[in-house]
């Protein structure tokens, strides 16, 4: 007597056999298929070591940086209400900044679309080192 009990197909859910049947794929053509490799949008990248701390240090620094630009204004609170002696206008110091800051960033992405970077990169730094300049100016 042998021990090997007989093989039973295996019962597929009704939903594959309706999708399989409705395409016109049989079981046998399915198995029969080489496997496919997942397409590259699903493979997931292993980093790990210095390629990982190269990614996250400096994505870490640029948040930190514009954490700090947007949060320097409370900063400056005290002297703008000095120069311009009006206390109640102090909710608005914030708003008008961050207007200000963020003016021109859809200006900003539509150069980076119809421009090389090698060109819009230089062309939108010209107002931040504008601003630096005059900025050391006054002082």
């Amino acid at each position: 007597m042998s021990n090997s009990a007989p093989k039973l197909p295996l019962i597929e859910p009704e939903s594959k056999i309706q999708s399989q049947t409705q395409a016109g794929v049989s079981s046998e053509e399915k198995s029969n298929e080489a496997p496919t490799e997942r397409p590259l949008e699903e493979q997931q990248p292993n980093l790990s070591g210095l390629k990982r701390a190269l990614i996250i240090l400096p994505a870490t620094l640029v948040y930190f940086l514009v954490m700090l630009d947007s949060s320097i204004i409370s900063t400056a609170i005290p002297q703008i209400t000095d120069e311009f002696n009006s206390l109640l206008d102090v909710g608005w110091y914030g708003s008008a900044y961050q207007l200000a800051s963020s003016a021109f960033v859809p200006l900003a992405g539509k150069i980076y679309t119809f421009f090389p970077i090698k060109v819009s990169c230089p062309l939108l730094s010209i107002p931040t080192n504008l601003q630096v300049l005059v900025s050391g100016i006054q002082c």
